[in-house]
């Protein structure tokens, strides 16, 4: 690592940028995270190849980037994997590279650039022209066109999940292989609303599959990134906040369905790993990740303390905490935990407080002061944690905070020439391809989801009508993702699944404790204003347009929704 520490790198900035202008030179643009295996590899061989290190202080200006901290610059110059070994114009236009290339590789590929750059500048600089051009016709959605999302249009997205399903091992696919909990979600509640046994079968089996396997760390807890195998036997052995914070609430959900006490119990396992080794205890917030170790991981727990853990990365990422902020409500929502709700709030109090630049400006991550600012990441995530939050306390300052980042969604984020959102705030003075925002899919899919739960909440029809939009945008060119497009579907899911809105009234808590607790994929809860000292506290639910009749027995709720739901969709 001495070696590595030759190599002149730079930040990405324009410092940098100018300085491959001024002296003319090829920018080498490597793309790795603290906790990839195969960055570490290429660190410890290729850049610390003496030849390598010469060649590149002499003919490159380097920069270095962590994908985790600016997931803006990964979208666009990611070339398949981590690490990326990107070589790019003074411009910021891209000419060649690829992933791990190994010392000998490396040296060759950087002396024809260098070769072509200066003797074929002309030719080079007409390719990139040409690629640019054909890069902004971009498809446009008008009104008009095929605008219908209905039921038809998911089931080819279920169809998608079905075809690819592993029946042998779960999950979907072959080797390697991730855990998908995105596909897995759309699956438990297609299941859960039809009685669907083939998803029931999808869901289930992929949990059993991955909980009791090598992707799980049975000793000390918390599930690995993904499996070389497709058994899920060979993991590798990175653990991932973001991902654990979806297995915590996936397995809840599980539970909640079938009722098996082994799936609550892996969500606290899960819980528990996060408790003791991605929590600050003091100040709240939750770390990004913890790395990959293949030989600490292979000990039992008795002689992993003799030795030291996996590096921690102690980066507060915005996106992340705010989906652990919502993972944590819900799983108090049926485990009962006190410190879930209270270490969520915590971390939420610290996010606002933060993770803002003095103007207002949400940013991407925290490390002794906030960084990135204006990404749409930031925003959808941590405005469904305002939601989240708003829903168990019913304190309106979060549904008010959670309005004015959609406000902000919508005036700074949108495409205004059509529909959806832009991943960054636009700006043509951004460095390289960052001048040019991207729409990426599972982003605004996710934006459909935090709009629509926001007009459940507030009947204001703007959300709604943006979030339709949205989804019609995507729609003639959904095919081109494949298997890659379960969110968008899992957000249609969302846009024609009927609300369940349940409205407490009166001072019973175990009306409110189980109107949290009853598992609908998609609803709304409220504590009514008026009579709560009505002396027959009652839950109202309606389904829809649809209202029940007012429940006064706790225990009935659960049955009812499962009773009516089934009937309604078999009818």
């Amino acid at each position: 690592m001495a070696q590595l520490d030759q190599i002149l790198w730079q930040e990405w900035g324009e410092e940098a940028f100018n300085k491959a202008k001024a002296e003319d030179k090829p920018i080498l643009l490597a793309i790795g995270a603290v906790w990839c295996h195969w960055c570490h590899v290429m660190d410890q061989t290729s850049y610390s190849d003496p030849a390598v290190i010469e060649l590149i202080n002499n003919e490159f200006v380097p920069i270095r980037v962590d994908n985790d901290r600016r997931p803006d610059i990964n979208e666009r110059y990611n070339l398949g994997g981590w690490p990326t070994t990107a070589i790019l114009t003074p411009e910021g236009h891209l000419l060649s590279g690829g992933t791990y290339i190994p010392p000998a590789q490396l040296q060759q590929l950087l002396l024809q650039v260098v070769q072509v750059y200066h003797q074929r500048r002309v030719d080079l600089y007409a390719q990139i022209l040409q690629q640019t051009q054909l890069e902004d016709i971009v498809p446009r959605y008008h009104p008009g066109q095929d605008g219908i999302i209905d039921t038809s249009f998911l089931k080819a997205g279920l169809r998608k999940l079905e075809e690819a399903f592993d029946p042998f091992h779960g999950g979907f696919g072959r080797e390697p292989k991730f855990p998908n909990l995105d596909a897995l979600t759309l699956a438990l509640y297609h299941y859960f609303l039809t009685g669907d046994d083939v998803f029931g079968q999808i869901v289930f089996t992929s949990l059993d599959k991955m909980g009791w396997s090598g992707m799980y760390d049975q000793e000390e807890g918390g599930f690995f990134r993904y499996s070389t195998s497709r058994n899920w036997g060979i993991p590798h052995f990175e653990k991932m906040l973001e991902d654990n914070a979806g297995f915590i609430k996936l397995y809840l959900e599980a539970y909640m369905v079938s009722g098996d006490n082994k799936y609550r119990d892996k969500a606290q396992q899960i819980i528990n790993y996060l408790k003791n080794t991605l929590s600050n205890p003091e100040a709240g917030g939750f770390y990004g990740s913890q790395d990959a170790d293949e030989e600490y991981y292979k000990l039992n727990q008795v002689d992993r303390q003799r030795v030291s853990a996996p590096t921690i990365d102690r980066t507060i990422y915005t996106n992340w905490n705010a989906k652990t902020i919502s993972s944590y409500l819900y799983a108090y929502s049926i485990l009962g935990d006190p410190y879930l709700r209270d270490f969520a709030l915590t971390t939420l109090t610290f996010i606002l407080t933060h993770c803002y630049t003095e103007r207002g400006v949400l940013c991407h991550y925290f490390k002794e002061s906030p960084q990135v600012p204006g990404l749409l990441t930031d925003a959808v995530y941590l405005g469904q944690a305002l939601l989240d939050s708003f829903q168990l306390t019913q304190d309106s300052a979060y549904l008010t905070r959670a309005i004015n980042l959609a406000q902000t969604i919508k005036t700074s984020y949108a495409d205004l020439e059509g529909e959806g959102f832009f991943d960054t705030i636009k700006d043509v003075a951004r460095l390289g391809y960052l001048a040019r925002p991207i729409k990426p899919l599972e982003l605004n899919a996710t934006a459909v989801l935090f709009f629509l739960n926001l007009y459940s909440l507030t009947d204001e029809e703007e959300y709604h009508q943006l979030a339709e939009k949205t989804l019609l945008s995507f729609k003639l060119s959904i095919h081109q993702h494949g298997f890659l497009a379960v969110r968008y579907f899992l957000a249609v899911q969302r846009y024609l699944t009927p609300l369940m809105s349940i409205t407490v009234e009166g001072g019973d808590s175990r009306l409110w404790e189980e109107g949290l607790r009853v598992f609908y994929p998609w609803k709304g809860i409220r504590h009514a204003d008026r009579d709560k000292d009505k002396a027959v506290p009652t839950l109202l639910v309606c389904l829809g347009n649809s209202c029940w009749e007012p429940i006064t027995d706790p225990h009935t709720l659960a049955r009812l929704i499962r009773e009516r739901v089934r009937n309604e969709h078999s009818t």
